[in-house]
């Protein structure tokens, strides 16, 4: 593990030397700076991977289509921790208020459906997410900077 492999015994302790503590404190630094290090460099790679700039409409479709194919098949995996995040987008984008969406029925009955971000479902979620074009303009726009 290092200088000390005794993790039961106190550097700081009486019996142990001064050099051996200054050892063990120095070795100890370091691995956290390393840690650290690593860390931050960790979160400015996610930023570079999750960055609004990177999105595009191909991103958010795909999203919407997992989620439909999520709602035909429940046997394909796909997290609540998701819905929960959308959830989240959608409020902050539309707050407490409801987002109207528009939808065409095989028959040609047009139906509007207000979706909130407190009980968007898996479906609501799925018609937001097919409106890329206005999501992507808010997120690039206004939304995110």
């Amino acid at each position: 593990m290092g200088l000390l492999s005794s993790t039961s015994e106190d550097p700081s302790s009486s019996s142990s030397s001064p050099l051996t503590v200054h050892a063990y404190y120095v070795h100890a630094g370091r691995r956290r700076l390393g840690l650290k290090r690593d860390f931050i460099y960790s979160l400015r790679r996610a930023k570079e991977l999750c960055s609004i700039k990177q999105l595009n409409p191909g991103h958010v479709e795909e999203l919407a289509d997992q989620v439909d194919t999520y709602l035909r098949d429940f046997s394909v995996d796909m997290s609540t921790h998701v819905l929960s995040v959308l959830r989240g987008v959608l409020y902050l984008f539309n707050g407490d208020e409801s987002e109207c969406v528009t939808v065409v029925g095989d028959d040609g009955f047009i139906e509007k459906k207000f979706i909130r971000a407190s009980s968007a479902s898996w479906t609501g979620i799925k018609l937001i997410l097919r409106r890329k074009g206005r999501f992507l303009r808010y997120a690039l726009n206004d939304g995110m900077h």
